[in-house]
């Protein structure tokens, strides 16, 4: 059996509906509002394409050389993926590291009132990141496509936490924000 392509993933994500609920965590930041990004919903689509991580603490053999290979794996996967689908959208223009005004991000959705309640799932507490928008990591490269009524943000992410790290490069598809900013 043939395992899609990154590219395949992402033309099934852009083609995909919204689901009508939130659904299970595709990959484990370090933060909840990390993993609660990795949800798809009402108000994003997302895909995991290639991901790492490690903790010093549980694995004695895990090195700062592994973590760096670990993120040089990880953003070569990210151009590698940029490239073809760039070459896919070559109708459209890519923008890098930007934030388009009418594309939503996870502080659109803050709500202080609900910051500490649990998820029904059990999966963590309530973040921002949960109802939808992309959500910036601490160290966090994106290229932006805009697809006429939503985006489709490629991201590549590491989030380092206190021992350990998670890297990730993965598609977000974001319904344009009516409001804008």
């Amino acid at each position: 059996m043939t395992h899609p392509t990154p590219l395949d993933l992402i033309k099934r994500l852009v083609a995909a509906p919204y689901p009508d609920r939130i659904e299970e965590i595709q990959l484990y930041g370090i933060h909840d509002s990390d993993h609660n990004f990795f949800r798809s919903g009402p108000r994003r689509k997302i895909a995991v394409l290639h991901d790492a991580s490690g903790d010093f603490e549980q694995d004695a053999e895990l090195t700062e050389d592994d973590q760096s290979e670990m993120e040089l794996d990880n953003l070569a996967a990210f151009k590698a993926i940029t490239t073809e689908v760039s070459a896919w959208l070559s109708d459209r223009p890519a923008q890098t590291d930007v934030w388009p005004p009418d594309m939503p991000i996870s502080t659109d959705f803050e709500d202080e009132a609900r910051e500490d309640e649990a998820l029904e799932d059990g999966s963590g507490s309530w973040t921002a990141s949960y109802e939808g928008g992309y959500h910036e990591a601490e160290i966090d490269r994106r290229v932006v496509w805009d697809l006429g009524d939503e985006y489709l943000v490629l991201f590549c992410q590491e989030m380092p936490g206190d021992g350990n790290f998670v890297c990730v490069t993965g598609a977000c598809v974001l319904p344009k924000d009516a409001a804008g900013r």
